[in-house]
């Protein structure tokens, strides 16, 4: 899960990013796009589950292939 928990138009914004396995959370300053290049940087896995997207860290992907 991705959640915005910080506004800020000076510093940049907060966001919260979750794996929904086993919930160990990394927060990245900035926009979205860095969350997104966050992501592929730390080699987190992103899929859409049912309409929903869903993250998992890189320790829970190694477990799920």
């Amino acid at each position: 899960m991705i959640e915005k928990i910080k506004w800020d138009k000076t510093w940049g914004d907060t966001w919260e990013i979750t794996c929904d396995d086993c919930g160990e959370f990394e927060e990245v300053e900035g926009d979205f796009q860095d969350c997104l290049n966050f992501l592929k940087e730390e080699k987190w896995r992103t899929t859409k589950d049912e309409g929903d997207w869903v993250h998992y860290c890189p320790d829970c992907q190694n477990k799920k292939e």
